[in-house]
């Protein structure tokens, strides 16, 4: 958690954030009477852009599925573009993406021993 004082440009703390490894994805909340277009969703969009993330801009009754949402994509771009893509392209090589690898059938749900 990043903790702003009053004044600092929230893109910019996002940048620095960012080029630090961390980064900040960012979730804008509406009122009920506002509209999908809010004045802040330029903002929203820059720190995220700015931090290496991702934004959404959601209703307050969406926020829990919004997080988890958020939570996924954020996961899912670490695992593509991350250190673990990289450490199975240096297994596999090239030759396959990560979503061509088939899933283990042998896994189980018992701490995922076989």
């Amino acid at each position: 958690m990043v903790v702003l004082i009053r004044g600092e440009n929230p893109a910019h703390i996002a940048s620095i954030v960012a080029e630090q490894g961390i980064t900040v994805n960012v979730i804008g909340i509406l009122e009920d009477e506002q509209s999908e277009q809010p004045e802040g969703l330029e903002e929203v969009e820059e720190i995220a852009s700015c931090g290496q993330g991702v934004s959404q801009i959601v209703y307050r009754e969406m926020l829990a599925q919004t997080v988890q949402t958020v939570t996924k994509q954020a996961m899912n771009e670490t695992l593509q573009g991350g250190v673990v893509n990289k450490e199975l392209k240096q297994i596999f090589g090239n030759e396959k993406t990560m979503e061509e690898l088939p899933p283990r059938s042998t896994w189980r749900s018992n701490g995922g021993s076989r």
